[in-house]
């Protein structure tokens, strides 16, 4: 009786591999701009990004210790996310508040401000932990 051996394929690591690049795109937009008005400029460091730089680094090295349950880097994910949808949200309505607040004066009309590409960026890294 001849008996046969059968190779099983390593598993795909796709899933890691994606929260990897997620921790790594948050990890970038922390250090890039979060909001704009007009000359001023703040980044994910000059508030909550500091909280999701932290945790993304966490999840970075998380990724690579094999005995970690992926399931501790998503809810991780999950904290990071709920952070950069909230800093939109919150920095949106900073925006209309000192608009609203020099709209009588001469300089009203011509203040501008932006949600810039850090938090979208933060947003999508950690969807793609989450993924």
């Amino acid at each position: 009786m001849e008996t046969r051996v059968t190779q099983v394929p390593p598993k795909k690591q796709y899933g890691r591999n994606a929260a990897k690049l997620g921790a790594l795109l948050v990890i970038i937009g922390a250090f890039l701009p979060w909001g704009k008005l007009d000359d001023v400029v703040i980044t994910g460091l000059d508030g909550d990004g500091i909280i999701t730089l932290i945790g993304a680094v966490a999840i970075f090295v998380m990724l690579f210790m094999k005995k970690v349950s992926l399931w501790a880097s998503m809810a991780v994910g999950l904290i990071i996310a709920g952070i950069g949808v909230a800093q939109t949200f919150s920095i949106s309505q900073k925006i209309d508040e000192i608009k609203s607040i020099f709209a009588s004066s001469l300089i009203g009309p011509k203040i501008t401000g932006r949600i810039d590409f850090g938090v979208y960026l933060t947003i999508v890294g950690s969807a793609l932990i989450v993924f």
